[in-house]
């Protein structure tokens, strides 16, 4: 490791510049090369194909959802077209693309960063709201220009400082490098807010708007359990209470080919009976079948002795 200060490009004052050197082995480095490569241009693809597809979707179908989703795939586009840069600067260990693109790929990078995070955080939101609150209409184009430019505006002022501090810094060896003129302080300020603001707060958010919809859908399926199991039950009280209540109810009834009940006598038909069978979950099918039975036995009693089969379980669809 070495440490020694230089004369910037720029003419300002002199900065440390420390640096350390590793021999990566070839193997390594054509393997790493390659992975970032195909990330890049995987990404890029990617990211293109789901903006065109929704952008080519007219305005009706598109949900506010759909608009986010887009605004992220942009800024998974500029962060990818910023990797090359970072990596050949990696690689070379020299900035060789000038003054102008050292103060703008690396801020340009981290505001798509922010952007990226923040955008999922929205998503979230959006999500436990409508999941809350169901929205009828579709979220305003006004509304969805002020969300969207407000999160560009804001990663916007928060990589404004290091674009404005950047500087290229020529070393003896020849190798050129781009980076912040922070004091130690300023640095370790500006390090805590980004981390706070970009990756902190917008996964803390997501993190609880994702736990509250998972909250909610497991109380819906809860509720909705507890009512169709109260709903059985009244359905198997009734059924038992008008079965017990005449003595003759017991009278047994000979399957045979299934016919129209009397319309007068108040009894269900057969599609009837069938339908409301199908409602029923598998764990009380055998006493709802027994209910039905005891009710066409029942009505059979106000006609003609009326032969009803019932629906082979093989044949229900649940």
């Amino acid at each position: 490791m070495n440490s020694s200060s230089f004369q910037p490009l720029n003419g300002k004052p002199n900065v440390s510049i420390t640096g350390s050197h590793f021999i990566e082995p070839g193997a390594s480095k054509v393997v790493r090369l390659v992975v970032f490569s195909v990330i890049i241009l995987a990404s890029l693809i990617g990211n293109s194909l789901v903006l065109k597809a929704v952008l080519e979707l007219p305005r009706r179908y598109k949900p506010f959802t759909y608009y986010l989703v887009a605004n992220l795939a942009v800024a998974e586009i500029i962060s990818s077209i910023c990797l090359p840069f970072t990596m050949a600067y990696y690689e070379t260990h020299s900035w060789n693309f000038g003054q102008f693109t050292c103060r703008l790929i690396i801020p340009l990078q981290v505001m798509a960063i922010i952007v990226v995070t923040s955008d999922m955080a929205a998503i979230a939101v959006y999500r436990y709201r409508v999941m809350t609150f169901p929205v009828k209409k579709q979220v305003k184009i006004s509304i969805m220009v002020a969300v969207i430019g407000g999160l560009w505006f804001a990663a916007l002022a928060l990589s404004l400082p290091l674009a404005a501090t950047r500087i290229l810094v020529e070393l003896p060896s020849g190798h050129k490098v781009c980076k912040s003129n922070f004091s130690t302080s300023d640095q370790k300020i500006y390090s805590i807010v980004r981390f706070v603001l970009s990756y902190l707060i917008p996964y803390l958010v997501m993190i609880c708007s994702y736990g509250a919809v998972a909250v909610k859908l497991r109380r819906r399926q809860l509720r909705r359990s507890v009512e169709e199991a109260s709903e059985i039950t009244m359905t198997t009280s009734a059924s038992r209470s008008n079965s017990y209540a005449d003595p003759r109810a017991a009278i047994y009834v000979r399957p045979r080919a299934a016919s129209n009940l009397n319309s007068r006598s108040g009894c269900k038909s057969n599609v009837e009976l069938e339908r409301d069978l199908k409602f029923i979950s598998g764990g009380f099918l055998h006493v709802i079948t027994d209910c039905a039975r005891k009710m066409l036995e029942s009505c059979s009693l106000e006609s003609q002795k009326v032969s009803y089969k019932l629906p082979k379980m093989k044949n229900f669809k649940w």
